[in-house]
């Protein structure tokens, strides 16, 4: 099975991503690994693409060292994971696992909001571009991957 190539994707996408500041598809690439990568591959690609991410914003972007950025970070890691789990559960179909996957990490987000605060980036006016971004990215990165699969590799080996 050729798994480099989506394994690199992936992190090429979350490592893009992190070093312009964009929001970072965590979602998408929950998705896409939960429906193309072996759980081994798809667990290391949603850690790195997370620690990518904190490790950037805390040196390239300045992210504040405070408690509550921290924690945050954590909370980003474990909504990761839990989107990469939910998606795993559906992946046989790609379109589900990104609604499982988008709608699982926006849920550990909130449940953790009641703690740590941060309603107001649940607005529409938020939520609807991030769910945009995240859909644009798995779709732009899933059709890549279908293309590949089609010009004989197969992403579609027993996971």
């Amino acid at each position: 099975m050729f798994v480099a190539f989506p394994f690199l994707a992936l992190l090429a996408i979350g490592t893009a991503c992190s070093a312009l500041g964009c929001v970072l598809p965590f979602a998408a690439i929950s998705a896409v690994a939960a429906s193309t990568l072996p759980r081994r591959s798809a667990l290391v690609v949603v850690g790195a693409v997370w620690l990518i991410d904190q490790a950037m914003g805390f040196t390239l972007h300045a992210y504040p060292r405070d408690p509550s950025t921290l924690v945050w970070g954590v909370v980003l890691g474990l909504a990761a994971f839990v989107s990469y789990g939910v998606a795993r559960i559906v992946s046989a179909n790609p379109f589900a696992a990104f609604l499982a996957a988008f709608v699982s990490f926006e849920v550990v987000l909130v449940l953790f909001s009641f703690a740590l605060g941060g309603w107001d980036a649940y607005a529409p006016r938020w939520l609807i571009p991030i769910f945009a971004i995240n859909a644009a990215w798995f779709a732009g990165t899933h059709v890549a991957l279908r293309v590949i699969a089609h010009r004989g590799f197969d992403l579609n080996a027993p996971r």
